[in-house]
């Protein structure tokens, strides 16, 4: 595991929780037992991070179920081609 020092982050909000590559990279590969580590200590040392974390956590979590509207248009497509050939 990289050396991380906590004290990088004790003035993070969550909007700069989620512009950080070590904590995206947490939230995409939670089964990573160093990066949970890293993050499970931070947050026992800074409790009071725990909510900044959380809100981050949720708002890259929903992002990344958001599909783009290229997404959409193709979903859209196949939806109505579906409809149209029954």
């Amino acid at each position: 595991m990289v050396a991380i020092n906590f004290q990088k982050y004790e003035e993070y909000c969550s909007d700069d929780f989620m512009n950080d590559h070590y904590f995206t990279e947490w939230i995409q590969k939670p089964y990573n037992s160093n990066l949970s580590h890293f993050w499970e200590t931070f947050i026992e040392h800074y409790p009071e991070k725990e909510f900044e974390i959380t809100i981050a956590r949720q708002q890259l979590l929903n992002s990344q179920n958001q599909l783009s509207q290229s997404e959409q248009n193709d979903l859209w497509h196949q939806i109505n081609l579906t409809i149209s050939n029954t």
